[in-house]
């Protein structure tokens, strides 16, 4: 069985890649076609290309809880916000964005869960926990009492900012708060960052 074989076969079952030869197992391409189809195949890529970023992105596109499988991610915001957009549990993931408005923002707007894997700051903040609980987030009765506080009539800056592109948001949002310089919309440059960003 040769390359093109086994990415056929990828193809047509996604979990083809655990039946392939060893040698082709660690193949960039073959790899890519298996996490493409299924992200949580990352958990069995050999773990010299679980630390690859093109890997990564392309597992956590298909599946944000991928990010669990990674390795030797750092300030890794693209994928981070990636796996974030697609899944927003895989803030668990996100030890690095676990206080930023903007990914809390993102992640619950996504699943209202996800406010249990922020910081205990965004975890106890009215506003944060509004949205979240109209996006199937439970409260008890101490956040109920907490959310009473939250004036619903101003809408969040930070809900149309997480609707756009990552990348485009994230950046907005860094802008609004004065930690990027020189922002241009997306693709903009910029002068300092606050997190890793491969444009």
């Amino acid at each position: 069985m040769n390359k093109e074989d086994i990415i056929e076969d990828i193809s047509q079952n996604m979990l083809a890649y655990m039946y392939a030869p060893p040698e082709l197992k660690k193949d960039k391409d073959v790899v890519l076609a298996a996490v493409s189809k299924n992200g949580s195949i990352l958990q069995y890529v050999p773990s010299e290309l679980r630390n690859d970023h093109q890997v990564i992105m392309a597992a956590v596109a298909q599946n944000g809880l991928a990010l669990r499988y990674a390795r030797g991610l750092k300030d890794d915001t693209d994928i981070f916000m990636t796996a974030i957009k697609q899944n927003g549990m895989a803030l668990e993931y996100a030890p690095e964005l676990k206080n930023d408005q903007y990914a809390v923002m993102t992640a619950i707007m996504n699943n209202g869960m996800a406010l249990r894997f922020a910081s205990p700051e965004l975890r106890t903040d009215p506003e944060f926990l509004w949205y979240a609980s109209k996006n199937g987030y439970v409260p008890n009765e101490v956040e109920q009492a907490s959310i009473q506080k939250y004036d619903v009539t101003r809408k969040s800056h930070l809900i149309p900012l997480a609707a756009m592109p990552f990348k485009q948001g994230y950046y907005a949002n860094q802008k609004l708060k004065g930690l990027v310089r020189g922002f241009a919309g997306y693709g903009g440059k910029r002068k300092t960052r606050r997190h890793k960003i491969n444009l």
